[in-house]
């Protein structure tokens, strides 16, 4: 299990547990968090997501993230949701990994 200590701090502490009894270890960061924060409620870019669709709109070819990885996060919320209703959902999507951003590598 992947855990994230501020889901909205780019900074924050990851650790990782690969099975239920493991106890989780400190995962690293590709890079530390750079970013200039200025706000005082999160530690977060809110328009790097919409940044990285611009350029997409611009180039095709500049685009991060594929469809088919949009399509798979879509079914994982939507199973996510009729679980809370006791649904077992057995995803059917898959997608190829994604190559790390300029910056990751």
């Amino acid at each position: 299990m992947l855990t994230v200590a501020d889901v909205w701090d780019f900074g924050s502490a990851i650790t990782l547990a690969r099975g239920r009894s493991e106890v989780p270890e400190p995962y690293p960061l590709i890079k530390p968090a750079d970013h200039p924060y200025n706000g005082k409620y999160s530690k977060m870019d809110f328009a790097r997501g919409v940044a990285d669709l611009a350029r997409h709109a611009e180039d095709p070819a500049a685009g991060h993230l594929p469809v088919d990885q949009a399509l798979h996060v879509l079914e994982l919320t939507l199973a996510t949701a009729a679980a809370c209703d006791g649904a077992v959902v057995k995803p059917g999507t898959t997608f190829a990994p994604v190559r790390p951003m300029p910056w990751a590598r």
